[in-house]
């Protein structure tokens, strides 16, 4: 790295009247030794550290002038020169904050959401939309945050504040999406020495104070004695939802399957329906003899 022996007192008239030239190239402050600016041919004027570090020559960036004044760029200078003095290398110690930051970023809750599901292939869409539906509704100021910083504290505060503003149901669901995403993290992000970054799930703590709420599984049920006016009532609705429901009965397939068949899964002929995106993720082929006879 060859050095200009262009030397001006740092002044902010004197900054000012440097120009750009084709070329960049460096000035150096006559009172403090290795401080420089930079000029590029864009005009941009750069303060810099000139040092020897562990044999070998650095340019440690300071900030752009007219941001950074020249008082302060001296004061920066004399900092640095005496971490240097301690054996502090700042430029390695740059390049380890640089890289936390990354691994903080890396272990965002938001990223680790993604690397989940991307992780996670055969996850129906409506599953993918409630985890990021979880984390947007309810934990959305969390989502830049290191799993590392999340608490036990933290997540049981939480809890009970979703219990008081949204239900119990509400937050349990947004608790068990956060406990699947460590659980998750513990084994993809690992140390060089292969032990895990995520040492603890602190979701497993409202297990530990019983703070999980009992939902009640609904028990709203249609009655034999009801059914013949259930079934008339049925009759007066829109076709798509009369058909929808008839199916439901006829057949017990659960909501989401019913709602998604296309008729490329249904054979006429043979008098047959397939369901392929069942809750186990088995594909299952329906007879018309299973129930009670359907109407072509």
């Amino acid at each position: 790295m060859k050095r200009s022996e262009h030397r001006i007192s740092f002044t902010k008239t004197a900054l000012d009247t440097l120009e750009a030239k084709p070329a960049r190239y460096f000035v150096y402050d006559a009172k403090v030794p290795g401080l420089a600016v930079q000029i590029t041919p864009a005009g941009t004027k750069t303060f810099y550290l000139y040092r020897w570090l562990d044999g070998k020559p650095e340019r440690i960036r300071l900030g752009r002038y007219p941001e950074i004044s020249p008082e302060l760029a001296r004061k920066q200078v004399s900092s640095l020169n005496g971490d240097i003095a301690q054996g502090i290398n700042p430029v390695a110690a740059k390049q380890v904050r640089v890289q936390q930051r990354a691994e903080r970023q890396r272990l965002a809750l938001s990223t680790v959401l993604e690397a989940y599901l991307t992780a996670k292939r055969n996850l129906k869409p409506s599953t993918r939309q409630n985890y990021r539906d979880a984390i947007r509704l309810y934990l959305l100021d969390w989502q830049d945050l290191p799993l590392v910083d999340i608490t036990q504290a933290q997540v049981v505060e939480r809890h009970a504040a979703l219990i008081d503003g949204h239900g119990g149901a509400r937050a349990n669901l947004a608790m068990r999406v956060l406990s699947a995403l460590f659980n998750f993290a513990a084994g993809e992000y690992l140390n060089p020495d292969g032990t895990s970054q995520i040492i603890l799930n602190p979701v497993k703590r409202l297990g530990q104070l019983g703070s999980w709420v009992r939902v009640e599984r609904r028990q709203t049920l249609v009655k034999v004695a009801q059914m013949p006016a259930w079934w008339s009532g049925v009759q007066t609705l829109e076709p798509t939802g009369r058909d929808y429901l008839m199916l439901l009965v006829l057949t017990g397939l659960r909501r989401e399957e019913a709602a998604g068949l296309r008729w490329e899964h249904i054979n006429l002929n043979e008098r047959t329906l397939t369901v392929k995106a069942t809750k186990n993720h088995a594909m299952f082929d329906f007879s018309g003899d299973q129930s009670l006879e359907l109407e072509v």
